[in-house]
Formats: C-alpha cells, sequence, structure tokens
C-alpha cells in the first residue's frame, strides 16, 4: 500500500484468453423516488426495488431458508389502487448469461416461496408496495458449491400501467454454501484484513474469533498483491503474480481453503507494477479483456473477489506515450470496476480508496457505489468519514473510514493508538467496514487487546486468540 510497500518482481503467469460476448450491462436499478401529485395513467410505469437497491443481490443458501425482499414501485401515484404478481422468471436466465458472459442455471422454482403467492397491492396515493418476502429453501435441487441465478419479475393486472421496460426484473445470485459457516456478525460489521504475502502468512487470520458466538474475527483476507502489467510484445494488460502470490495460489488448498472454510472471503488484490499501465487507463476493450482475465484467476483459484487498488503505475501525461492506453482518469477507473463487476456478478468487489478514486458522477449510467462492494480509506493515520461522498451510490455500510496498520516498522503504525472515540463514531454513524493492514507475526505482536477494543464495541464480544502463529514456510 502507499509507502508501505515494495513487490519484489518474480515469475509472471501467462494471461488467460477465452472467446467471450461482448454486450452492454446494466448492474443497477435505481428506485424512484417520485411521489409528488397524481400524475393519472399516462406515463405510470412500474417497477421492482430490492431493499438495497440493486438490481442484483448476491445470497448465501445453507442449511436453513434464505429471505429476500422486494417491492413494487410506481413512477407516479395512480390515484386508484394497483394489482400486480411476482413470479420467477426462467425466461430471463438464457439473456443475463449471454449479457454477463456467464453460465448459470436457474435456481430449482421447487425450492422457491412468494409472499400472498406474489400477489402485490399499491394504494390509490402510494408509489411503493410493502416489501414482500422472497423465500429461498435449501434442496437437493441446488448442488452445494453452486451459484445459481433467480430472475424475478412481475405483471401488472390495472390497466394502463406499464411495466419499465430496463427495470422490470431483479436478479438473484443464489450460492450454495452447504455447511460453509457464515462470518455475519450483528450490525453485519465487516472486519477486512490485508496480508503482505512477500512476508506474512494469510493462515494467521484463522486465529482469531469472538469470544462468546465462536465467530471468525476477519470477514474478508486480501492477498497482497497481484499486479497489473504491461505486455510490449501483445500491448496488452495481463495479470502478474510474484513468486509469493503465485505460491499461495498454486496451493490454494493449504493456504485459501482453511480460511473459506471457517466462512473467510478469499480476494486478490490487483496493484500496478511501475510500468505504463494501471487500473485506470484501460480503453473500453481493454477494461472488457482484462476483466475477463480476472473472472478466469478467481474460477480458477476458487477466491471469492478482486480488490483494486490505484498505485505504482507509471502513468503516462499523453496518450500517445503508450500507445492502446489513455491518460488515467477516475472515469476510466471505473469503467473497469463497471466490467468486473458485470463478468463476475456473484463475486467481491472492493476498493482501497487511492488514486483516481473521485466517482462523482454515474459512468456510462452506473452508481461506483452501486458497482462496488465496499470501500475503505487509504490512510491509516487518521479516520476519513468525508471520502465516501467520492463514491456516488455508497451507502454507510459499504464505506470504511477508520484503516489501522499493524506493521510496528511502518512509518503510518496505528496498531498502538486505536481511538476509543473513533471506534464509537464508526458505530453509531452506521459504517460498516474497518480494515486491519499487515498483521505480523515475526514482531512478537499481540493483537487480542486491539481486536477486542473494536470487537466489544461493534459486537458486543471480546476477541480471542487460537491456535499458533503460521510462519513463512515457502
Amino acid at each position: 500500500m502507499n509507502i508501505l510497500h515494495k513487490l519484489a518482481a518474480g515469475c509472471l503467469l501467462g494471461c488467460w484468453a477465452f472467446a467471450a460476448v461482448s454486450c452492454t450491462d446494466d448492474i443497477s436499478i435505481p428506485g424512484s423516488e417520485q411521489n409528488g401529485g397524481t400524475a393519472g395513467e399516462q406515463g405510470i410505469e412500474a417497477y421492482l426495488q430490492s431493499e438495497s437497491g440493486k438490481s442484483e443481490t448476491t445470497v448465501e443458501l445453507r442449511g436453513q431458508a434464505v429471505r429476500s425482499t422486494v417491492r413494487l414501485g410506481l413512477t407516479h401515484v395512480a390515484g386508484r389502487a394497483v394489482d400486480a404478481t411476482l413470479r420467477v422468471a426462467p425466461e430471463l436466465v438464457e439473456a443475463y448469461n449471454e449479457e454477463h458472459e456467464t453460465s448459470f442455471e436457474l435456481f430449482p422454482e421447487s425450492q422457491v416461496s412468494l409472499e400472498e403467492n406474489g400477489a402485490v397491492l399499491i394504494g390509490p396515493e402510494d408509489v411503493f408496495s410493502d416489501y414482500m418476502a422472497l423465500n429461498l429453501m435449501p434442496g437437493e435441487g441446488a448442488v452445494e458449491g453452486q451459484t445459481y441465478l433467480l430472475p424475478v419479475t412481475f405483471d401488472v393486472k390495472t390497466t394502463g400501467i406499464a411495466p419499465a421496460a430496463d427495470r422490470k426484473a431483479l436478479y438473484l445470485l443464489v450460492k450454495v454454501s452447504g455447511a460453509r459457516p457464515d462470518t455475519t456478525k450483528p450490525g453485519g460489521f465487516t472486519m477486512v484484513s490485508y496480508f503482505e504475502v512477500n512476508d506474512m502468512n494469510p493462515l494467521n487470520a484463522v486465529n482469531y474469533f469472538l469470544a462468546d458466538s465462536g465467530k471468525p474475527f476477519f470477514d474478508i483476507v486480501n492477498i497482497f498483491a497481484a499486479n497489473i502489467n504491461y505486455d510490449a510484445a501483445s500491448g496488452r494488460a495481463y495479470v502478474h503474480f510474484n513468486d509469493n502470490v503465485a505460491h499461495l495460489l498454486a496451493n490454494r488448498d493449504k493456504y485459501i481453503a482453511p480460511l473459506q472454510a471457517l466462512g473467510i472471503r478469499v480476494c486478490l488484490t490487483i496493484l500496478g507494477n511501475h510500468d505504463r499501465i494501471g487500473v485506470a487507463n484501460l480503453s473500453a476493450e481493454g477494461a472488457r479483456e482484462f476483466a475477463r482475465e480476472l473472472r478466469v484467476v478467481v474460477d480458477t483459484y476458487g477466491l471469492d473477489g478482486v480488490d483494486f487498488d490505484d498505485e505504482w503505475s507509471d502513468y503516462p501525461s499523453r496518450a500517445d506515450e503508450a500507445p492502446g492506453f489513455l491518460v488515467p482518469s477516475s472515469e476510466l477507473y471505473g469503467r473497469l470496476l463497471i466490467e468486473t463487476r458485470r463478468v463476475m456478478p456473484d463475486k467481491l468487489v472492493t476498493l482501497y480508496a487511492y488514486g483516481h478514486t473521485s466517482f462523482y458522477n454515474p459512468i456510462d449510467g452506473k452508481r461506483i457505489g452501486e458497482v462496488v462492494d465496499y470501500a475503505w480509506n487509504s490512510s491509516y493515520l487518521y479516520a476519513d468519514y468525508n471520502s465516501m461522498k467520492n463514491f456516488l451510490g455508497l451507502m454507510p455500510g459499504q464505506w470504511g473510514p477508520y484503516s489501522i496498520c499493524l506493521n510496528p516498522d511502518s512509518d503510518q503504525y496505528t496498531g498502538d493508538s486505536l481511538s476509543d472515540a473513533e471506534i464509537q463514531k464508526l458505530h453509531e454513524g452506521g459504517y460498516g467496514v474497518m480494515v486491519w493492514y499487515d498483521l505480523r507475526t515475526d514482531k512478537r505482536q499481540s493483537y487480542v487487546g486491539r481486536f477486542s477494543q473494536v470487537s466489544s464495541v461493534v459486537y458486543g464480544e471480546q476477541t480471542v486468540k487460537r491456535g499458533y502463529d503460521y510462519g513463512k514456510d515457502w
């Protein structure tokens, strides 16, 4: 990360290429909040809205039913009751897969139940129905380890009300996790840990648990880091692994699977590497190609997503300095994020808020706060609540204002200066993420007290350590 890291050059693994269909994406369905005067039936459209406001939602199905909620909205008050019926829409699966370059199967309809059999009513003076429950049940029809697609749409019974063509469906990506534990803790607060794998073994994340519930302290571990590199022969960007990252991925059963067995999600950070390209200067086609390659990497090594960090790229100041690549901008970075979400809608996409991250306006009609799952403050020296505004559409629960550096040799070390006031502010403000960087086992550090200081506020539990420290054994 900035100032702290120096990645060693090492062996690179070649880029993957595969045939894919290029198509337009639609990540989010913004809800209409219009509730002004009655417009009559002329021009009134109905649309579906999830509780998160997104058109795509990933849910994990374990040993018990999962409840999701949706509601029907109108662009204007109709002046009379509007009747509609929600239903599963198998006919939308093929088009979704073509658009997203995926191959999801339909989640078994026999394992889905709609509240009131899908019957929805909007009152004469209302623009929204009540939220309706959509219950997903485990069963033999869904195979553990697979992700399924469940499109939900609606039919309007009331004449004169037209379905909005681009907001008629919601898509649930149902990950059948079986016995895989759930790290979700009270309030849904998320703990993220970056591991500098040039020096440290990521297995150390499995040693910390909440004292009462037994839940893992960490929810996400980021392997830091793979690189976006420039291939002079082809003029393309590709994913590069140094020796340390390559070893961990090649031995995922030893270093990654144990974390995932506890429910911890493991992602790969993508970082610049001192050449002319980075995450913020790819062309539109370059962003599509690189996102496809990231999807292959994630699938090949059984990862849970990708994290982006716009550092260490020697960007050109003029377009003619790097043929095929552009002058870096937040707009180009945003397009890469959008393409990444498009081809891996069921995976995590997170962002270290450094570099070209001024996403104040929609990009190709998308609000970046609705494209990424989480983003967080890039400084360890102070809490940053205001930079969340750089991410249009990002909610407090997706933002991490307070990041902690745990390396005592760093000039950004903050491990001994955790602020009770900031932790309380974080909790009371509804912020949902906290980031811990560079956990060390070679400095004889004890982290239990620091983790407990946070967990006692956000979870109401102390943190305990179990097991032993893992050294770098490769």
